[in-house]
């Protein structure tokens, strides 16, 4: 049976950035199909040639091309980088992270209760958070594309995922639409009103601590986890 060769793995490979595919291991997913798809086709017809095999292939994707993979595998990426922000968020529950949780939310119903329109202050606090890690998405992707450049070496979707904050931006987004419209003086609320909005703000904050400094600094690890290569790349 006709194989295709290193070189033609080399074209598929090309192909697809040309195509608007930018990381390595979902350029992978598509290069083994395509692979195997040009080889089920000269099993019927040895002697058809590589190129005219790969558009016909490459027309079954339909008129958006690889797109619909692309995306697919950026939902299933966002959905297990949440996952790992899930798995550290839980943490906070338990010792010895348990005690850092309660702190913050003491600290939080403190100024709620104690500290005149507390509640601009903790706004305030978050907004901060927000800026910093919008700050720090945009610093890595630099830094990651010149890292990148440097090795010669192409990216990975999770990788992207990790270095950037993914989609979990729009997500703390979406919280601080909450936030800002959280009454400015918390001081003739209930005492357990206080108390749920403490702990709702202090998730909020811890959320931004997990993607800012735990996820990162597992990043290694977890890239290995996923992609067994990851090392040699580097």
């Amino acid at each position: 049976m006709k194989k295709v060769t290193p070189l033609q793995v080399e074209r598929l490979y090309q192909f697809t950035a040309q195509h608007y595919v930018e990381y390595y291991d979902v350029q992978t997913e598509l290069v083994d199909h395509l692979a195997n798809a040009i080889e089920e086709q000269w099993q019927e017809n040895p002697d058809k040639d590589f190129e005219k095999a790969l558009y016909e292939e490459f027309k079954k994707f339909g008129i958006f091309g690889f797109m619909n993979v692309v995306e697919a595998r950026e939902k299933a990426m966002t959905k297990k980088y949440l996952k790992l922000i899930f798995k550290e968020l839980l943490s906070f529950l338990f010792l010895p992270k348990m005690i850092m949780t309660f702190l913050l939310i003491t600290v939080v119903c403190t100024v709620f209760m104690q500290v005149p329109y507390g509640g601009y202050v903790v706004t305030g606090a978050v907004f901060l958070i927000l800026v910093w890690q919008a700050y720090l998405a945009f610093k890595n992707r630099k830094a990651r594309k010149q890292a990148i450049r440097a090795n010669q070496r192409k990216p990975y979707l999770l990788e992207h995922l990790l270095e950037t904050c993914g989609a979990s931006l729009g997500l703390l987004h979406f919280l601080f639409q909450i936030i800002i419209h959280l009454p400015g003086d918390f001081q003739n609320f209930t005492f357990w009103s206080v108390v749920g909005f403490s702990v709702f703000m202090s998730f909020v904050i811890i959320i931004g601590y997990v993607m800012l400094f735990e996820i990162p600094r597992k990043q290694n690890e977890i890239l290995q986890q996923v992609y067994p290569d990851y090392h040699l790349a580097m």
